[in-house]
C-alpha cells in the first residue's frame, strides 16, 4: 500500500449546505458555514455532497474559512452535479477504514515493527535475541536487526565499568602494551594492591612528601609552586586559614571578619491600627528604610502589638522590599501575636525578630514595614526597623 496521508477530524462538525452549483470537474466550492469542522489548512478530511440520493458523491477536501478545494469521486464514488444549496458535510469513509485495518494487519508477531521503503508501509520481523536494530541505508526499510559493529561503538560507550570482571586476562594482552602511561590514576585503588607489592625499593624518594617537611602540632603543607611543597605554621587561635595570593604558599592565618558597608534605621512610635487582612500601610506609613545595598542584608524589626478591643484574630508586623528589588511582605518574617493571648489589662506585648535576607538585586532598596490580622482589630505602636547591609 501507498503511504498513509495524514486526515483531519471532528466529532461535531454540523451539517450545511454549498452556496455555488458544481459541475462534475469543479474543484473549488463555497459552504454556507464551517462550525464545528476541521480547520487546519492543508490537512485533508473527506466529505459527502447529496448524501442519501443518487447523486451521493465522497470527496476529499482542504479548507480555508468557507472555501473548499476538493479531489473528486472518492472511496468508490463517482464525480457528480450538486446544486447550489446541496448538503454537505465531513464524513468517516470506507477508505479511512480500510488505510486502518491495512497497516493494523502488517504486524502480525510479537515484537513485529512498522517501517516503510520510502513509499509503502512494511513489516520487520523480530530479530533474533540480543541483536540490535541498526539504521542501513543498503536494506529496503532502512533498518535492519544486527550486530553493532566495532566501528559503530563510540570510544566513549565502553568504559572500565562495562567490562565485566575477569573478562580480560594477561593472556589477551600485547606483552608491553601496558604501560604506566595508559592507567588511569583512578583504576589503581588500594583493593587492586596485593599485600607485599609495594616495596620501600619500589618508591621513588623523591616523589614522596617526607614527614620531616612538619615539626609542629598543626603544621599544614602547602604548595609554593608546581611540584613544590612547603610547610604552614599553624596560626593563632581562633584566627581561619584565608587565601591571600600575595603569601608564599597562597594562603594564611586571619582573624574571621564580615564586611558591614551600610547601616539604616527608623522608628514611628505612634499608635495605630488596622482592620486589614493583608499586609498594608498604617495611617502614618513605615517606617521605611532607604539604604544602598549589595545582594545581603539582615533586618531588625520590633514593635509592640495589641489587642485594646480583644476581638483580635493573629496580629502580624512584616516588611516589604521595594526600589532595585521588589519583595512583597511575608508571614516567614513576620513578627506574630495571638489577640486570644493578650491581656485586657495589658493590651500589648513587644516582639522582635532579626533575619538575614539574600537574592536581593544589588542598589538602592528601600524596607519599609507592613502590618495584617486575621481578624478584628489590631494596634501597633513603637515600630522600629533596622538594616544593615552586608
Amino acid at each position: 500500500m501507498a503511504l498513509p496521508v495524514r486526515r483531519q477530524y471532528k466529532g461535531a462538525a454540523a451539517s450545511t449546505t454549498t452556496t455555488l452549483n458544481i459541475g462534475p470537474s469543479d474543484t473549488a466550492v463555497s459552504i454556507a458555514a464551517s462550525t464545528g469542522w476541521p480547520s487546519t489548512a492543508a490537512v485533508p478530511f473527506y466529505v459527502v455532497l447529496s448524501p442519501g440520493t443518487s447523486a451521493e458523491e465522497k470527496c476529499l477536501a482542504t479548507i480555508s474559512g468557507t472555501s473548499l478545494t476538493l479531489t473528486r469521486a472518492q472511496d468508490d464514488t463517482t464525480a457528480q452535479t450538486h446544486a447550489s444549496g446541496t448538503t454537505i458535510y465531513p464524513v468517516f469513509t470506507a477508505d479511512d477504514a480500510d488505510e486502518a485495518n491495512l497497516i493494523a494487519s502488517k504486524m502480525t508477531t510479537k515484537g513485529d515493527l512498522l517501517t516503510t521503503n520510502g513509499s509503502d508501509i512494511n513489516r520487520l520481523g523480530v530479530g533474533t535475541n540480543a541483536l540490535a536494530l541498526i539504521a542501513d541505508s543498503t536494506a529496503t526499510n532502512g533498518v535492519k536487526w544486527g550486530q553493532v559493529a566495532t566501528a559503530g561503538i563510540e570510544d566513549s560507550a565502553v568504559t572500565s565499568a562495562k567490562i565485566a570482571d575477569s573478562t580480560i586476562v594477561a593472556g589477551d594482552l600485547a606483552s608491553d602494551s601496558v604501560t604506566t602511561a595508559k592507567i588511569l590514576n583512578s583504576n589503581v585503588t588500594t583493593a587492586k594492591i596485593a599485600d607485599g607489592a609495594v616495596t620501600a625499593a619500589k618508591l621513588d624518594a623523591a616523589a614522596a612528601i617526607q614527614p620531616t617537611i612538619v615539626d609542629a602540632k598543626g603544621d599544614l603543607i602547602a604548595a609554593t609552586a608546581a611540584d613544590t611543597v612547603s610547610r604552614l605554621a599553624v596560626g593563632a587561635n581562633n584566627t581561619v586559614l584565608t587565601a591571600d595570593s600575595s603569601t608564599a604558599t597562597g594562603l594564611k592565618w586571619a582573624a574571621v571578619t564580615q564586611a558591614v558597608t551600610a547601616v539604616g534605621g527608623a522608628e514611628v512610635l505612634t499608635n495605630q491600627t488596622t482592620t486589614s487582612t493583608s499586609y498594608t500601610d498604617l495611617t502614618t506609613a513605615g517606617p521605611a528604610v532607604t539604604i544602598t545595598t549589595g545582594t545581603s542584608v539582615i533586618v531588625l524589626i520590633t514593635a509592640d502589638l495589641g489587642d485594646p478591643s480583644n476581638t483580635a484574630g493573629f496580629i502580624r508586623a512584616s516588611f516589604a522590599v521595594s526600589g532595585a528589588t521588589t519583595r512583597a511582605a511575608s508571614d516567614n518574617e513576620a513578627l506574630i501575636a495571638s489577640g486570644a493571648a493578650i491581656s485586657t489589662a495589658d493590651p500589648f506585648g513587644t516582639y522582635s525578630r532579626a533575619v538575614v535576607i539574600t537574592g536581593l538585586t544589588a542598589g538602592s532598596n528601600v524596607f519599609t514595614m507592613k502590618y495584617k490580622v486575621s481578624a478584628g482589630t489590631a494596634s501597633f505602636q513603637n515600630r522600629n526597623i533596622v538594616i544593615v547591609a552586608l
